[in-house]
């Protein structure tokens, strides 16, 4: 063996430990910015789901497709923060449009059943890899499009503050993002 190979794989061996223990340091911190970050609790009010869409729609124009909601549906809402995680799952789908080389269109459906608001969020991007899929919540994931890993968690954050959850399902084809927000009545039957 030659020793400069033994002196060479020893530093490389120095440097991946030294990256690995900078990139755990890095994820660390992003986790204790996370949870320091939180978001504040939602403030339910009674809201008009329709002009929460409309808001959308104004926004996003042509690049966000919606279903008709009924102008009489109201649900007990934090309109702003509901808007902030709709916001962020439609920017996330544009993007993944763009990646995938699709048109950027993203799609909103909107339905109230047996006291669950759903809320699905649906683009044609290039999918999330099914072994990634459960990490998509965690503070410091990221598809490495220059993001911080910080918008699905507050995502996340939002829905749980309303008492909901979120799934995700996603293919090579595209990922839906499902919001169920149940009532206040319906909030207590789950506790």
């Amino acid at each position: 063996s030659y020793k400069g190979d033994d002196a060479h794989g020893h530093a490389l061996g120095e440097c991946e430990s030294i990256v690995t223990e900078e990139v755990e340091g890095l994820r660390d911190l992003v986790r204790s910015f996370s949870d320091f970050a939180r978001m504040p609790r939602p403030e339910p009010t009674d809201e008009s789901v329709a002009a929460l869409v409309d808001d959308l729609d104004r926004l996003y124009g042509d690049r966000l497709r919606t279903s008709a909601v009924p102008a009489e549906l109201r649900w007990n809402l934090d309109a702003a923060q509901l808007r902030r995680a709709l916001v962020n799952l439609v920017d996330n789908g544009l993007l993944a449009c763009r990646r995938a080389g699709h048109d950027e269109a993203v799609r909103l459906d909107v339905s109230a059943d047996a006291g669950v608001l759903i809320m699905t969020v649906t683009d044609r991007g290039d999918g999330i890899p099914s072994d990634l899929l459960d990490r998509v919540f965690e503070p410091d994931f990221t598809t490495g499009d220059g993001g911080m890993g910080l918008g699905l968690p507050i995502v996340a954050g939002i829905v749980d503050g309303h008492g909901g959850r979120i799934e995700v399902a996603s293919d090579p084809n595209g990922t839906r993002f499902t919001l169920s927000l149940p009532t206040d009545t319906e909030k207590e039957s789950l506790s």
